[in-house]
């Protein structure tokens, strides 16, 4: 269940509150927030409330679709979430910008934050992506296990260039805070997993990465279509940098900064 905020407290708990008063807003590029009105009240769009504009459509076009997600509550209230049936996602509403094709290249240094709620999985579950589910592709994904395991890759066509699986599983029925930071270029330790203030570090060095842009358009809750959420999942929000990958203690200060919301 969601927790629900004393008077006040709505503004506060907003994510792009939050980031600018933990002074994390250098590089960050993206913040969609179910919970602002600014981010969503309405429309065929989720918008990004970063400053930079990057918005996404409900579903695979800005046309009402199968494939949009459920606005779930009131706008503008510290309730509301996206629903998902299993064939919901969100998909970027242009051509990659470039710092979505820089996810994939050497030297890459990001960060993808996500507020999620999920059931029991039975399959692959996309979280982000500028790939389909094959290595034949160019770009990036993260996606969860059906043991609820987060798993990174990168890929160039042929094959991936580097691919790390969380130990830590995300949990089940219950709101949770979801994060994957990665150092390119720090090598081994310099990149982790993060679940509800639990940090793991796995080595996010690429092997031979391409430097062309990425085969798909950045999609949301699915893998570009493939491994759409599952039916019961949600999502609350979004965030992510580039040119900035987060450390442990700064993916802990965001999780103490908004767990309240989520009652957590």
């Amino acid at each position: 269940m969601m927790f629900v905020p004393p008077p006040g407290a709505n503004n506060s708990l907003r994510l792009d509150r939050v980031v600018k008063r933990l002074r994390l807003a250098s590089g960050c590029k993206l913040i969609l927030d179910a919970a602002d009105a600014r981010s969503y009240a309405s429309g065929q769009s989720w918008l990004d409330r970063s400053g930079g504009g990057y918005d996404f459509y409900l579903g695979a076009t800005g046309s009402s679709e199968g494939s949009d997600p459920a606005f779930t509550g009131t706008p503008g209230t510290l309730g509301a979430y996206w629903a998902f049936d299993g064939g919901d996602w969100f998909a970027y509403d242009s051509a990659n910008e470039t710092w979505m094709n820089n996810l994939h290249k050497s030297g890459a240094k990001c960060t993808f934050l996500f507020w999620l709620y999920i059931p029991d999985l039975t399959a692959n579950n996309g979280l982000f992506s500028t790939r389909a589910n094959t290595n034949n592709q160019i770009g990036v994904s993260l996606h969860l296990t059906s043991a609820e395991l987060l798993v990174v890759q990168v890929s160039n066509n042929p094959s991936s260039v580097m691919t790390a699986t969380s130990a830590g599983a995300v949990p089940q029925g219950a709101w949770a805070l979801v994060a994957i930071s990665v150092d390119e270029a720090a090598g081994a330790g310099g990149s982790h997993f993060f679940i509800n203030g639990s940090s793991e570090t796995f080595n996010g060095a690429y092997t031979s990465p391409s430097s062309s842009a990425a085969t798909s358009v950045l999609s949301l809750m699915s893998r570009n279509g493939f491994n759409p959420f599952q039916n019961g999942s949600r999502i609350a929000a979004v965030a992510a940098w580039e040119g900035v990958a987060l450390t442990a203690a700064q993916l802990t200060a965001l999780y103490q900064a908004t767990r309240r919301r989520f009652g957590v």
